[in-house]
């Protein structure tokens, strides 16, 4: 799969990328390469990310739609306003708190099902923000509970927060 070809099949509501530099074309060639190689696109899933706001985050956001749906963005505190602008042009922003998200991710959980009936759920988490939310994970229907195959946390400050709660919650992957 080229990235043209993946760009064209992006899920992202406006998928028109501005490589501003070879870093750029790089890093949305290294997303491309591993949708293709794992053949991500073949499987249904839609995706919560947790993003940086900077202005490289749309290579990511393109990499993560060859992969599945991004039904779901939560913006990290940014000092680029035109950023975050446009990201909400996307994809659905999910306006929580850190603090708020153990209380509100299980009803924008059950949306996201009910809007997306045939996908499993992939949360891309950065900085262990779901972390607090596994305890309410027991919450959701059975029916949820089996369509959500894991949480991809990104920093080492995220596996050790994982990992502190990884023996009550086995049930969940990491």
């Amino acid at each position: 799969v080229s990235l043209k070809t993946l760009v064209k099949q992006s899920t992202l509501k406006s998928t028109k990328m501005n490589y501003q530099s070879e870093d750029d074309v790089k890093a949305a060639s290294f997303f491309a390469t591993i949708a293709q190689t794992y053949k991500l696109a073949e499987h249904k899933l839609c995706i919560i990310a947790v993003v940086h706001v900077a202005p490289t985050i749309f290579n990511y956001l393109e990499g993560l739609a060859g992969i599945g749906k991004i039904g779901a963005i939560i913006l990290k505190s940014s000092n680029h306003p035109e950023v975050m602008k446009k990201i909400k042009g996307l994809s659905t922003v999910w306006e929580v708190t850190r603090e708020d998200l153990p209380k509100k991710a299980n009803d924008r959980i059950r949306d996201l099902c009910r809007d997306n009936p045939t996908c499993s759920i992939v949360i891309f988490d950065i900085g262990a923000h779901f972390a607090p939310w596994i305890v309410e994970f027991n919450n959701l229907d059975q029916t949820i509970q089996n369509r959500f195959l894991g949480i991809i946390e990104d920093t080492e400050n995220g596996h050790q927060a994982y990992a502190k709660i990884y023996e009550q919650f086995k049930s969940i992957p990491f």
